[in-house]
């Protein structure tokens, strides 16, 4: 994950330094809504049960080719469903799954006057899972990591030339280990700031 991170600073400085030509680039922080399939993330099997959403963040940066043609990379993070049930091996106990990861994606921008815009993009969700188990049987962390499709769909409002707020709809496909740790869709709400360079 500190390689990601890596991979993220230096993608936004990099369009930050092609801001100063004025080529579009674009930067973003938000709030973010994340719900997963309760079933899907139980890592007992006799009983169990989940909360299934939880609030976490986004930062983004991004380069506008043209005014409907963008690329753009982030980093979402603080999920983090509680877990509690029973298990054959494991016996009575408890878990919190946290899942955390980078993203990039190509975006489509449709420019519906010079104030608000709708969007679409779709791209390649890099998630790391942290699954932290105490049970009768077993205490310990288990630490998957993947690839999975995502796609999204949103609206900007800009108030300003540089200054506007985005309110995004994403979905997460297949993230986790189905075997292991639970695979599940993640259904992403999220309202950011944006600033346009």
């Amino acid at each position: 994950m500190t390689r990601i991170l890596t991979y993220v600073v230096a993608a936004l400085t990099a369009m930050l330094s092609m801001s100063a030509w004025g080529q579009g680039a674009y930067v973003g922080v938000g709030a973010a809504h994340a719900s997963a399939d309760a079933n899907d993330i139980c890592v007992f099997d006799i009983s169990c049960t989940a909360d299934d959403s939880d609030t976490g963040f986004t930062i983004f940066g991004g380069y506008k080719f043209t005014p409907n043609i963008a690329i753009e990379g982030g980093y979402a993070g603080g999920y983090e469903y509680p877990i509690s049930g029973s298990d054959s091996s494991l016996g009575t106990g408890s878990a919190t799954s946290e899942v955390s990861g980078f993203n990039i994606a190509a975006v489509g921008i449709l420019p519906l006057s010079d104030r608000f815009s709708l969007q679409g993009k779709a791209g390649i969700f890099y998630w790391d899972q942290d699954v932290k188990v105490s049970a009768s049987g077993f205490s310990g962390e288990i630490n998957e990591s993947g690839t999975s499709p995502m796609f999204g769909v949103g609206g900007t409002f800009n108030f300003t030339q540089r200054l506007g707020i985005l309110v995004e709809y994403s979905r997460l496909l297949d993230v986790g280990e189905k075997n292991v740790t639970g695979e599940t869709d993640v259904d992403v709400f999220s309202a950011s700031l944006v600033v346009n360079f």
